[in-house]
């Protein structure tokens, strides 16, 4: 009775923590970018990361890029999300601030729903790395700067960032 659960390499290492699904980070400030392509010789892991570790303001000397397994969790809502949007001449900016958040999170339920992990059609930048990447290096650079303003006890607008560390002048 019962699910077992088989180990998976992905998981996060003593020392590790998933911000998101495709961001790892580690208590010495190593990101881990998790790419749910394939790379056929495009450069897609160098790209892609490089938009997450971009919004996320990290240390590009700190950043390693892992495939992504096959497994729901790395579903690509974002891949659903811009082919759905640009199929209809829009772009995420077009959808109400209000509405963005339960967007994503249907794209992102349909990608689990139909096991959407897939490679082609120059996708890989064009929607992972604007509808995905880019949102979660920004989110967790956010997390980021929240949670060490709560601890330091200080506003987040007093913070900033700058090479994988968040900074209160």
């Amino acid at each position: 009775s019962g699910r077992i659960r088989r180990a998976n390499l992905m998981d996060a290492k003593p020392g590790e923590q998933f911000i998101s699904n495709w961001i790892k980070i580690a208590k010495d400030n190593t990101v881990t970018i998790v790419v749910p392509h394939c790379d056929m010789g495009t450069g897609i892991f160098t790209a892609v990361p490089q938009m997450a570790a971009d919004e996320l303001d990290a240390d590009w000397n700190l950043v390693k890029v892992e495939a992504a397994p096959s497994d729901p969790l790395f579903a690509n809502g974002a891949l659903a999300e811009g082919f759905i949007l640009s199929g209809r001449h829009m772009t995420g900016d077009q959808i109400p601030a209000f509405l963005r958040g339960t967007v994503a999170n249907t794209f992102r339920t349909l990608a689990t729903f139909m096991n959407l992990q897939i490679t082609g059609g120059s996708s890989a930048v064009r929607t992972t790395g604007v509808y995905g990447m880019r949102v979660a290096g920004a989110a967790a650079r956010e997390m980021l700067i929240k949670a060490a303003a709560a601890r330091w006890n200080i506003s987040p607008d007093e913070c900033s960032t700058k090479r994988s560390h968040v900074i209160h002048a």
